[in-house]
């Protein structure tokens, strides 16, 4: 039996075509809508969901970030960040690829999920989480996203997850789940087989 996949965001329609084609290709599907890293690792202790595939889109790469460098990698056998928020998108002295106040607030206005969540992945630093993770990662990223631009986002995580295959989406704008569902879903099934 393939291992089941966990999808993690913050709005659970955001899935519904990979939702589909993992069903159809005979995956279990476990959609996370949860809103931690505590409640997703409380989650992910489930038997029936040992040996699993960990995917977060946007908000929820976070949750998957934070999840794995915190509560370890436990029945976790592979992840997947899609449209990542890491490693940092607040602009600091010490964070100068970040994002300005103009773009975080275009970013908060566009970003999916409860208030309170969308504020708390605005401010978080994932940057010592990242060398955490202990499990192979997917990183998917449209280099058209505006959202979470990709030089301030997924270009700027190889070197700081250990085990990474990076995939840029051509032309990919934001919500790559709905926007390219068939370029998401190949890769997803391609990576989860692997």
């Amino acid at each position: 039996m393939p291992d089941p996949i966990v999808l993690v965001h913050h709005d659970s329609v955001a899935w519904t075509e990979q939702h589909g084609a993992l069903t159809a290709a005979g995956h279990r599907v476990v959609p996370f809508t949860g809103s931690g890293p505590g409640e997703l690792a409380g989650f992910l202790r489930r038997p029936d969901l040992d040996g699993c595939v960990l995917v977060g889109a946007a908000a929820g790469t976070g949750t998957v970030v934070r999840c794995l460098s915190t509560y370890g990698s436990g029945g976790v056998r592979k992840a997947v960040l899609i449209g990542a928020v890491p490693p940092c998108l607040r602009r600091s002295a010490d964070n100068p690829d970040g994002l300005d106040d103009d773009a975080l607030a275009y970013t908060r206005a566009r970003l999916a999920g409860r208030p309170e969540v969308v504020e708390a992945v605005l401010h978080a630093d994932y940057r010592a989480d990242l060398a955490r993770i202990d499990v192979p990662v997917l990183l998917l990223h449209g280099d058209a996203d505006l959202v979470l631009p990709i030089d301030a986002t997924a270009h700027r995580l190889p070197g700081l997850i250990p085990d990474l295959r990076y995939e840029v989406v051509p032309d990919g704008p934001h919500d790559l789940g709905r926007t390219r569902p068939e370029a998401v879903n190949r890769y997803l099934l391609d990576w989860v087989a692997s």
